[in-house]
């Protein structure tokens, strides 16, 4: 959702009027000092829009013009959606004065049972590139659960899979607000599975739990100048040979939060302000990935958590808590072992404490020679990895020569005893890489830990949808307050 937080930076910038760059409090101009309305995405503005003032600019000269269909009028070319899965027909429509009504009923279930449905429009070739984000106004009914875009057709004809997932790839899902009330959702394009050719279809897909009606009111394409972290304002430490970027903004006690392999601190975008309104968070790209630098090419996680140590000991940091995800809950399992009484507490994401064979197969899968420059430049675009396609290329070369290690991830039961921080391990429990009995083993060997399995998740865990990252900072705020005891 949309809430208030210091004017310290902005989470998206757009350069559009559709819906543009801050949102102010009413009668607050854009250098006042007031307070922004910042936002996460997908975001829901409707409850909030009486009480902003929209700010924006002109379109840069060379992009695209936001495009806009409103269903207040007939939609020809907007057309029901015929999935693979012989025995779902497509969803009734119904024109109402404002909106296209999708009626979700039981000819529309997929396996589990749920009705799904949806509509969808053929576009001529449009270039992934220029499109970054879409809203949607629609009003939900009770059992509408949420909703993703689409993009292109999935591959098969119709009629000949049991799969009812009609399109090639997906946004991510936005969460129903289904009390019938208008409501605006922006939604990354690229949020899932990054894909930089061409669109030749665009559709809008609902999953309900029970029979029921999706409204839609407007659907808006727009250009993908809109960069939700781009006001971010990163600073620079000499650290162990080579320039770390990081963020440090907040105030209270030190919050440390840690990314994995291909990812930057930018994943935490969407959950910076739960904690910033609680500590002072530092947030670094580690060796190699983002803004910071890595001369010599390698990567380990024990020269990581070193890395740590040095940028923390530069800020004057001694003791902190932290929250790591995958390499960066390993990166922590180094530095909560190697130097235990720095570690007031952590939240483990998706980490281990070994290569099993499942992680060392993907290792040896990887082929940085063969990937195409575009789509390396497309995932450093999508990433945040400054350096481009060859930055992304050398982070699967470390990706691939992990393969070999066996001594830099490798955590006895008697050495993970040695950690003295309480510890909230949380683990998808279909995590492709690191088997879910990893997690439980941790678990069994840290003194002060707790494990919070999370159903039908792989990896990463939580972290994908808006209702997954509140309940992650939800948690994560109230085990890393200490309110949590041991039973």
């Amino acid at each position: 959702m949309v809430r208030y937080a210091p004017g310290r930076y902005t989470m998206f910038r757009w350069t559009t009027l559709l819906l543009a760059v801050v949102l102010a409090p009413s009668g607050a101009g854009g250098d006042s000092g007031q307070p922004l309305l910042a936002a996460e995405i997908p975001l829901h503005l409707e409850e909030h829009l009486d009480d902003a003032t929209i700010i924006g600019s002109e379109v840069q000269e060379g992009l695209p013009e936001p495009v806009e269909w409103r269903f207040d009028e007939l939609q020809p070319d907007w057309k029901p959606v015929v999935t693979m899965n012989p025995s779902t027909r497509p969803v009734k429509v119904e024109q109402l004065d404002d909106a296209l009504r999708l009626m979700l009923d039981e000819s529309g279930n997929n396996l589990a049972g749920a009705p799904r449905g949806g509509i969808a429009i053929e576009l001529p070739d449009w270039n992934a590139r220029d499109w970054g984000y879409i809203v949607v106004r629609a009003r939900s009914s009770e059992g509408i659960r949420r909703f993703t875009i689409g993009f292109n057709t999935a591959s098969g004809e119709a009629g000949t899979s049991r799969s009812p997932r009609p399109y090639e790839f997906t946004s991510e899902w936005a969460d129903a607000v289904n009390d019938g009330t208008v409501q605006t959702y922006l939604l990354r394009a690229q949020a899932n599975r990054p894909w930089w050719g061409t669109w030749h279809r665009l559709g809008v897909w609902v999953a309900a739990g029970a029979p029921a009606t999706f409204e839609i009111l407007s659907i808006s394409v727009i250009p993908t100048e809109a960069d939700y972290a781009a006001d971010l304002v990163y600073e620079i430490a000499e650290v162990n040979g080579f320039s770390m970027a990081y963020l440090d903004v907040g105030e209270g006690e030190p919050l440390v939060l840690l990314h994995g392999i291909f990812g930057t601190g930018a994943i935490w975008s969407r959950v910076l302000d739960d904690f910033t309104a609680h500590y002072r968070v530092i947030l670094p790209d580690l060796r190699g990935h983002g803004r910071s630098t890595n001369p010599d090419g390698t990567f380990t996680h024990r020269q990581s958590a070193r890395d740590v140590f040095a940028l923390l000991d530069q800020l004057g940091v001694d003791r902190f808590r932290g929250m790591g995800s995958s390499a960066g809950a390993v990166t922590l399992l180094h530095m909560a072992t190697g130097q235990p009484e720095r570690v007031e507490a952590m939240v483990l994401l998706d980490g281990t404490t070994y290569l099993p064979e499942t992680a060392r197969e993907s290792m040896r899968g990887m082929d940085p020679d063969a990937a195409p420059a575009e789509v390396l430049e497309g995932m450093a675009q999508q990433q945040g990895h400054v350096r481009g396609a060859e930055q992304v290329r050398a982070l699967m070369t470390v990706f691939r020569d992990l393969q070999h290690s066996y001594d830099d991830v490798n955590f006895t039961p008697p050495y993970l005893s040695t950690i003295i921080a309480p510890t909230l391990i949380v683990h998808g429990d279909r995590d492709r890489f690191f088997p879910v009995s990893i997690a439980v083993e941790m678990y069994e060997a840290i003194p002060n830990s707790y494990l919070w399995i999370v159903p039908n998740s792989d990896h990463p865990a939580i972290i994908g949808t808006e209702s997954g990252h509140r309940r992650l900072a939800e948690t994560a705020l109230d085990f890393l307050s200490g309110a949590w005891e041991r039973r």
